[in-house]
Parts: C-alpha cells; structure tokens; sequence
C-alpha cells in the first residue's frame, strides 16, 4: 500500500451551509476515494463524512473564497487509477 495524502479544495459559494441557532453555520461533505487496476477493477475505497461548524466571521470568509479539506487513503502500488468523489449534503 502507498499512502496518499489529498487535499480539496471549493468555491465556498458553491457550498451548502445552514444556519444553526447560535448562529454558526453548518456542512457536511463526503469525500470518497477509489482505485482501479490497469483493467478496471476497483482495488480499494474509501468515503469519509466531514462536518463542519463555522463562526459568522469565518462563515462570511468561506463563502467568498475558498474551502479546503483534507483525506488520506491507502492505495495497492498497482492501482493504475485513482478517481475522486465529493458530496456536499442537502441539510435541514
């Protein structure tokens, strides 16, 4: 296994968030992360769920620039490929 470090980064505009009652604001977000051999078969995936809970200052920060994340995945050294998902979660 190699280890992959991979880091994302979003327009925060383009990101969901909701106002909470303390007047923060919240996301949740999906990574995933899957690797195929040099057939097409998937070798190994990977999805992590993020949750984060802005302050007003940096909510307003977020929004007009960008959002970065970070995820680690441990990939076969015979992985040919490797594809990249993101879901930012519809919340209520």
């Amino acid at each position: 296994m190699q280890p992959y470090c991979i880091d994302y980064s979003f327009d925060g505009s383009e990101l969901r968030f909701i106002p909470l009652a303390n007047e923060n604001y919240r996301n949740i977000v999906t990574l995933m992360a899957t690797s195929f051999d040099s057939e097409g078969r998937m070798l190994t995936g990977i999805s992590d769920v993020g949750t984060s809970v802005l302050q007003p200052d940096v909510y307003k920060k977020v929004i007009s620039g960008e959002f970065g994340v970070h995820q680690e995945a441990d990939v076969p050294v015979e992985a040919a490929s490797l594809c990249l998902g993101v879901q930012d979660h519809k919340i209520r």
